[in-house]
Parts: structure tokens; sequence; C-alpha cells
């Protein structure tokens, strides 16, 4: 089996490989994939990328065959979880699955053509735009219909969630930095202002981790939802907590220890 997640098949592989391999076995199996192979921590799949991929397979089986180099047995269409045992969760198979059904109509079809995506679309019951490149823009107002449709449209809110909040992070970094909030330092007004900014984002991080774990609850053991949110949305949101919740710890606070500030630095080891 000739395993090739790539866009550009043909011209990943060496042509004696495919000479070697006819000469051995006469005929091979090749694997695609519809998903899991565009990126460690991919939570959208990019259509488009498995798309070329399995456009480029077609190219390289018609050449392949019409030259008596090789033929194939059949095609395995892989969908990787995680790149290795001990990374994180990729892409998600039921975020996965409109990937699945267009790329299993372009082995049948080949190239695919507008009217095709939209027919394509619709038996996905799907309403509004799909995100064909893997890239989020906000696309919350799709809505589908096929099985793991919730899974699906609980992740497409995320980027757009974190995106909005960067804005008031940075404000917050300016006026909270950890200087203020390790060392009791804080101006009351400005911890004032940050809380206003950031608790619309953190109540808007916790509502999409709740609705997050109900849609998981739909097809997946809890485990699997919690690991996809420590990796991929834990990290912002408790960027947001921690000021927040810093901010009120210090709240009683009425008078301030004098400059200078009685800063420590950790003892950082020359080497590792």
């Amino acid at each position: 089996m000739m395993w090739g997640y790539m866009e550009d098949v043909q011209n990943y592989f060496q042509s004696y490989i495919y000479e070697k391999y006819g000469r051995v076995f006469g005929k091979i199996w090749i694997a695609t994939a519809y998903k899991g192979a565009s990126g460690e921590l991919a939570t959208l799949t990019s259509i488009q990328h498995h798309y070329l991929n399995h456009l480029s397979w077609i190219d390289v089986m018609k050449d392949k065959i019409s030259r008596n180099v090789l033929s194939f047995t059949g095609v395995a269409f892989t969908g990787w979880s995680r790149y290795d045992h001990f990374l994180a969760l990729c892409d998600l198979l039921p975020e996965a699955i409109p990937s699945l059904v267009f790329n299993l109509h372009t082995f049948q079809y080949g190239k695919l053509s507008e009217d095709q995506k939209s027919e394509i679309t619709r038996k996905l019951g799907c309403a509004g735009q799909i995100p064909w490149f893997g890239q989020y823009h906000s696309y919350q107002s799709v809505k589908c219909t096929f099985p793991g449709h919730e899974v699906y449209e609980a992740i497409l809110p995320l980027n757009d969630l974190i995106k909005n909040m960067q804005p008031n992070l940075e404000f917050a970094s300016k006026y909270m930095t950890p200087l203020n909030l390790d060392y009791k330092y804080i101006h009351k007004q400005r911890a004032l202002e940050v809380t206003e900014k950031l608790r619309y984002s953190y109540h808007s991080l916790i509502n999409f981790k709740d609705q997050f774990i109900k849609a998981c609850d739909t097809m997946y053991y809890p485990d699997t939802a919690l690991e996809w949110l420590y990796v991929y949305l834990v990290p912002d949101l408790d960027k947001v907590y921690n000021i927040l919740a810093r901010i009120k710890e210090l709240d009683s606070q009425n008078d301030w220890n004098p400059r200078p500030l009685p800063v420590t630095l950790k003892q950082y080891p020359q080497n590792f």
C-alpha cells in the first residue's frame, strides 16, 4: 500500500517507486485521507486539501494504468485522529463528515462542478456556506442534519470567539501585567475597565465549553470532549479567567506598597 496525503501526489513519489511496485507486485492499494492530514492541531478539516489529494491520486492511477506501469486493487480512505499516540486529537470525525462525503463523490465522479458541490451540500442537509478551505470565517450560521452535525456546528464558533477576545486581552495586558497581579499593584479604575471588557469574553467561552460538551455527548464518551477542550479552548479560557479571578481577589485592596516593589526572579538554569 502507498500512503499519500499530500495535495500533489504525482510529484511527491519518484517515478521509480511505481515502476518497482509494478514489477514486484503488479497491483497495489493506495491510501488517501479525508481528514487528519492537514495539521497536527487542526480543528476544522480543509475539504480543499483532501479534495486535491484525491484528484491527484486519480491522475496518478490513470497515468500508471494507461502506461501499464502497475494496476490498483483499491483505495483506503483514511481519517486519522492523531498524528501519533502522544499527540492531541486533531480534527474530529463528526466535524469531517462533509469532507468524507465530498471526497467520496470526487473519487466516483472526478472534479466536482459548483452545481455538484451545491447538491452534495443539500444532501448533507446543510444550510449556509460550508467552510471548504478549513478556515473559519463566521460560519456559525451553518446548520446541518447529517449524523454528528451537533459536534460540527458546536466547533464552528470557536475561532471567532478567540479572535474577538484578542483586543480585550491586549487591553488587559497593558494594565494587568504579571507585575501588577503578582505584586498586588493594580489601578482600581483600570481593573474595572479590564473586568468589563473580559467578562463578556469569559461568558462566551464558558458557553462554548458547555455547548461543545453537550454536542459531544451525542456520540462520544466524556473523555473526548474534555481532552479536546483542554487543548483548544482551556489555554485561552485560562488567560481570561486568571486575570478576572486575580482582580476579584484584590478587589478589597485599598493601600499599596511604595516602589521599589519586591520583585524576584526565579533561578533559571544555564543549560537544559
